[in-house]
Order: C-alpha cells, then sequence, then structure tokens
C-alpha cells in the first residue's frame, strides 16, 4: 500500500486511499503497519468483520488500530451485512413494545447502537470527528 500510495502522489493523484476491511481485516492491518499507516480512511461493516464471539474483538482491533494511526473510520453497514442476532432481538423486543416502530427504524437503531458507533467512540477512544456513519436499507 505504501508503494502504491508513493506511485499515486508522485503522479500528482490525491485520491484519498480507503480500505475496505472484512472478517480478517484486524489481522491484515496489525500484521502489516505500513498498509495500515498509508491508508486514508478504515471501513467497516460490522457485521462483516466476524462471526459470534469474535465480532466484538476484531472490530475493536480495527478501531483502535485506526486511533493509533490517526485515521477515520466509515461505520456502516447495509442490509446483507446487519448482524442478524442483534437484530433479531431488537425486532423481538420491539415487537412487545406498545408503540412498535417499523422495521427501518429498528434496523437503523441497530447501526446506531452502543455495540458499534457509540462503541466505537465511548468505549474504545475513537474521536467524534474521526467516525462516519453510513446505513443503507432497501425500500
Amino acid at each position: 500500500m505504501p508503494h502504491i500510495r508513493d506511485g499515486l502522489r508522485k503522479r500528482g493523484i490525491t485520491t484519498p486511499l480507503i480500505g475496505d476491511f472484512h472478517y480478517i481485516g484486524h489481522k491484515l492491518l496489525a500484521e502489516h503497519p505500513a498498509c495500515a499507516e498509508a491508508l486514508d480512511k478504515y471501513r467497516i461493516n460490522p457485521g462483516n468483520v466476524g462471526f459470534k464471539n469474535k465480532r466484538d474483538s476484531q472490530f475493536t482491533d480495527i478501531v483502535e488500530i485506526a486511533i493509533k494511526n490517526n485515521k477515520p473510520v466509515r461505520i456502516g453497514a447495509n442490509w446483507g451485512s446487519l448482524d442478524q442476532e442483534l437484530l433479531t432481538r431488537l425486532m423481538e423486543d420491539n415487537a412487545k413494545s406498545p408503540d412498535p416502530l417499523d422495521a427501518r427504524a429498528v434496523t437503523v437503531r441497530q447501526w446506531c447502537s452502543r455495540r458499534y458507533c457509540r462503541g466505537a467512540r465511548e468505549e474504545i477512544g475513537l474521536p467524534k470527528n474521526r467516525m462516519i456513519l453510513s446505513a443503507k436499507v432497501p425500500r
């Protein structure tokens, strides 16, 4: 990545380089610190960084590396990369509510849940000005 970045910069190309990380992104960034440093931003879909108990630790690892390298993190998801266990629990809790929300609202709440967006900021320490939130749902 540093060679790619340097080659682009020599040509006057300043387009940001963004790493899109899934499943083993935490290992790639940890094992290749020059890559982690060369990227301008990291992109994470929380539902695609690991399964079950590994998901939270792998998400945390990526965010911690971003903090160390002073990089912004785009945290987002699309319909296919949602944490299905969390979404199911939220939908079930919502169904029991006296004033239930529609499915879209419950889905958006998942993306902004303490587990990821707030967790990245409050528990892991990602500054607010380094966090980009993205949510996309089908019509």
